[in-house]
């Protein structure tokens, strides 16, 4: 739905000046376990976190370190063990990194920089599950087929002293 292609872009658009960690985190719920790719890490404790280094991978991930994040994690996790998989990340990276990451499932966790909510209105069985993060939301986009709409918010973007700030429309 297009959340990649903001990530990337976010990340093209500050890997020459920062370093950026690129985080992609999943939950684990009954039956949506084909939705998220194959990882070669085997789920422990209820979540797993795998480092991507494979660049020429289709997968997400990949496509974040092709895009110049200097390291690129994964974490699938159930809801009830998301703590402890952000736990284990950070003992992984500094807490004080630089990191663009691809999820709702953290939102309730940690408040990032800025969180920035992409729904497709043609998905109306998502409705549901996105009404609970509209109100943290600093940022709604609609979905935009050809991704040129989703770039361009890229550009509202800002990195000052380390942290994320969205810059006004105007």
């Amino acid at each position: 739905m297009g959340k990649t292609t903001l990530i990337c872009a976010i990340i093209r658009n500050f890997a020459l000046s920062s370093s950026i960690i690129g985080l992609k985190v999943t939950s684990i719920r009954p039956g949506e376990e084909d939705f998220h790719g194959h990882h070669e890490q085997p789920l422990l404790e209820n979540f797993r976190i795998f480092k991507e280094t494979n660049i020429w991978s289709a997968k997400d991930t990949a496509r974040m370190l092709k895009a110049g994040a200097r390291e690129v994690y994964f974490i699938q996790s159930t809801d009830e063990q998301m703590p402890r998989a952000l736990a284990a990340f950070f003992q992984l990276v500094n807490p004080n990194s630089i990191i663009v990451c691809e999820t709702r499932s953290l939102r309730r966790l940690i408040k990032p920089g800025v969180f920035i909510l992409i729904t497709d209105p043609a998905h109306k069985d998502t409705e549901a599950k996105i009404a609970d993060f509209e109100s943290f939301a600093d940022l709604h986009i609609h979905f935009d087929t050809q991704h040129s709409i989703i770039e361009l918010q890229a550009n509202r973007i800002d990195l000052r002293a380390g942290k994320w700030y969205l810059l006004d429309q105007t």
